[in-house]
Formats: structure tokens, C-alpha cells, sequence
């Protein structure tokens, strides 16, 4: 049975990269940038590990292409399909964000029990 759940990746003041989020099991996954988000220019590239404790490397498609997310404030945006199959991602921005900000996720897939 699909499932679907939801979570919040918070970027705290002054930081550039979020919270860490699950994507494992999961083969579908948005997320939403908030309109008072100051801390990006429009990019936010992915960063993924295996353990959420683990070195965050950068993602990378197929072709060798940085994962890379072009974004708007105030809008949700599809998570690139070359994540799924690594176990936690995080969204990384070009700037510092000016004030801690939660990053709304909703995910589905054939995830563990929720």
C-alpha cells in the first residue's frame, strides 16, 4: 500500500543547509519553499547520505550533472527523481538564511510504517 507522510526540514539563522530528510523507500517527494524564506537566490542543490548522522556529499544524475533544485519562494517543487534510492538528502542554498525557517515535505512511496 502506498503511504504518504509529511515532515519539516527546518534551515536555522545564519545557515545554509537544512535538516536532514527521509526519502528512503519513498519514490515521490515535494517540497515547499515559504514566502518569507530569504535564504536562497533561486538554486538549492542536494547534498545525500546513508545514515542521517553520515558525510553529506553532493548528488549527482546519471549524466554527472549536480542535483540542483531551481526554486521559488511561496511554491512547492518536485523533489529529481535521481534521489530516490539514497536514504537521507539535504537541501543546501547559495546564502545564509536570515531567520530559521521550516521547510514543508510531503512524501509517498512504499516507505516504512509511518
Amino acid at each position: 500500500m502506498k503511504q504518504h507522510r509529511a515532515a519539516s526540514a527546518a534551515v536555522a539563522k545564519d545557515e545554509k543547509t537544512s535538516a536532514a530528510i527521509e526519502l528512503h523507500q519513498y519514490d515521490a517527494a515535494m517540497f515547499h519553499i515559504p514566502a518569507n524564506y530569504k535564504g536562497t537566490n533561486g538554486t538549492l542543490a542536494v547534498v545525500g547520505s546513508n545514515t542521517i548522522d553520515g558525510t553529506y556529499s553532493p548528488m549527482r544524475t546519471s549524466a554527472g550533472s549536480l542535483v540542483a533544485h531551481t526554486v521559488t519562494v511561496g511554491s512547492w517543487h518536485a523533489f529529481s527523481s535521481s534521489l530516490f534510492g539514497i536514504k537521507y538528502v539535504k537541501l543546501v542554498s547559495t546564502n545564509t538564511a536570515q531567520s530559521t525557517t521550516g521547510i514543508s515535505i510531503t512524501i509517498s512511496g512504499h516507505g516504512p510504517t509511518i
